[in-house]
């Protein structure tokens, strides 16, 4: 456990190494009957996959869940990753996305503009939102007459202390012509929400797709796959980066002009309904937010994705 005012340096002892050491012998007794021809991977879970393919013989390739970052990046680390995430980013993470077969950048490029010499190995393939497909019980509500909805979401994994923004948005969002929906993870401390308006509705996991398609607003912690979510079903967004990459998310969203960024320090009901009262009374968010949704929609992610792990594997077999 990291202490305050403590930084992470190179040599900083990694503790995901550790925890892929430990997982390798049962994850390789697995996987060596399939004798898979490739390795997806999720970001935390690089260190496991270099493993595993060095053992196997097969190829790697990262899905990166949000911006590229690198030396090379648009942005400076501190900027994008304040506190601990600058070091862990860099001296945990980057050695081994410079590793990597390949790397999917599961992002926008007009949102996340490339570095002026992407690595040949990586790829911009567009948001990859793989959520289960609503069924007709989970978003009965929004068919319901009303006025338009508001979703405000937090992290899936709780971040320490973000309840305060959905306070925040509560309060800021109860004399408004809207409707409110509050989705939680299992982790959130509910007691620390308070008093729900009218105008409110608080739940579970609920899938938002079908409600930002009946969103004028969405109010969350910048997570990127959300901001992403966003921007695909054209909503503008007000945005309060907690902790993580979000800092990094939510720069990029309001450059494009569809986000009004709140900072943790600053995140107070008098300051949320300013920035709620900005973007739903400049029509520009809107605007920008459509632009946007417009273009993602035209062009089949998945598909792209795999074409890149296909041409992978294609290239990796005619190399032994």
């Amino acid at each position: 456990m990291m202490g305050r005012g403590e930084t992470i340096e190179a040599n900083t002892p990694d503790p995901l190494a550790a925890w892929a050491e430990a997982c390798l012998p049962d994850a390789l007794a697995m996987l060596r009957p399939l004798g898979p021809a490739l390795l997806l991977s999720s970001l935390f879970c690089m260190g496991l996959a270099e493993r595993l393919a060095k053992a196997l013989g097969s190829p790697w390739v990262l899905v990166n869940p949000s911006f590229y970052f690198g030396d090379d990046a648009r942005r400076p680390w501190e900027e994008d990753f304040p506190g601990l995430g600058a070091g862990a980013f860099r001296h945990w993470l980057l050695p081994l996305v410079q590793r990597a077969t390949a790397v999917l950048h599961a992002t926008d490029p007009v949102y996340d503009p490339p570095p002026l010499h992407l690595p040949r190995n990586h790829h911009y393939v567009g948001p990859l939102d793989l959520a289960p497909a609503p069924t007709p019980g989970d978003t009965a509500f929004l068919h319901e007459a009303g006025n338009p909805w508001v979703l405000v979401t937090l992290s899936t994994l709780p971040q320490s202390g973000e309840m305060a923004i959905a306070r925040a948005a509560l309060a800021a969002l109860a004399d408004r012509p809207v409707r409110v929906l509050v989705t939680l993870a299992p982790g959130h401390p509910l007691e620390e929400l308070g008093p729900a308006p009218p105008n409110a509705r608080i739940s579970g996991y609920v899938p938002h797709g079908p409600v930002l398609d009946k969103a004028c607003l969405l109010v969350g912690h910048a997570g990127h796959e959300m901001v992403m979510r966003g921007l695909r079903h054209g909503v503008p967004m007000v945005l309060v980066p907690w902790g993580r990459d979000q800092a990094g998310v939510a720069a990029r969203a309001a450059a494009m002009g569809v986000a009004e960024i709140v900072s943790r320090s600053d995140c107070t009901l008098e300051r949320l309904a300013e920035a709620v009262s900005r973007v739903l009374a400049e029509p520009s968010y809107a605007g920008a937010a459509r632009q946007a949704s417009a273009r993602l929609r035209a062009v089949d992610t998945l598909s792209r994705a795999c074409e890149v792990a296909e041409e992978v594997v294609k290239t990796h077999a005619q190399s032994l």
